[in-house]
């Protein structure tokens, strides 16, 4: 006499197909979350902003402008102290020329003020730092100027940005510094007038400053 066959479990699709679509969505939610967007799509999260720095010495101030609080104050230069915002919730990745500062003063406001060579009509000075340089070059070295137009639209370079952002960041060094002290294109002191004033921090634009020159104490 046969022994009673012990009947064989079938695996219940319809049981499991609802936990299993939701792991799936999960999954899928948490890969865009943390990979996706932090790397596709970082530089939409992130934005640039900067203060600017007057100093007034050691030496004998050249530059005379409007102060923050509205007074007028003699000072040697002005540069730029930068901030990135990181509006995510995680560390993004956002890519970029391979220029970490740039600094860009115009005489008029501009739709895209990196791109130096369309709106050169109106550009008064500029300077950057380069991923592949120790020092900060000013465009009033024309092989600097054309190496940033050559290389402006390129985007071979990666940098994270933390989610409490990057701040502090100073463009000027004592060492290595390109500053303004009131020099146009060839070196020549500008005339008195509203400058506006905009950075680029890792590719990030930010929104212009402006300075008001009252006066240029110095002759090249």
């Amino acid at each position: 006499m046969k022994a009673a066959e012990t009947p064989t479990r079938k695996f219940d699709y319809r049981k499991w197909k609802i936990p299993i679509i939701a792991l799936f969505i999960a999954t899928i939610t948490l890969v865009s979350l943390f990979v996706v967007i932090p790397y596709a799509l970082g530089d939409r999260f992130v934005s640039c902003s900067f203060e600017l720095e007057f100093i007034s010495g050691p030496g004998h101030p050249g530059m005379e402008v409007v102060y923050l609080n509205g007074s007028i104050v003699l000072v040697m230069f002005v540069y730029p102290k930068y901030k990135m915002t990181n509006s995510y919730f995680a560390p993004v990745h956002i890519r970029y020329n391979g220029f970490e500062d740039v600094i860009l003063i115009y005489n008029h406001t501009v739709d895209d003020p990196a791109d130096i060579a369309a709106n050169e009509n109106w550009l008064v000075w500029g300077a950057f730092k380069a991923d592949n340089t120790v020092a900060k070059q000013s465009f009033e070295n024309e092989a600097s100027y054309d190496y940033y137009i050559a290389r402006r639209n390129l985007s071979n370079y990666t940098k994270k940005v933390p989610v409490d952002g990057l701040g502090n960041i100073a463009f000027y060094a004592l060492w290595v510094g390109a500053v303004w002290m009131g020099q146009d294109m060839s070196g020549n002191p500008v005339s008195s007038g509203t400058y506006y004033i905009y950075c680029v921090e890792y590719g990030i634009v930010s929104k212009p400053v402006n300075l008001t020159v009252t006066s240029i104490l110095w002759t090249k």
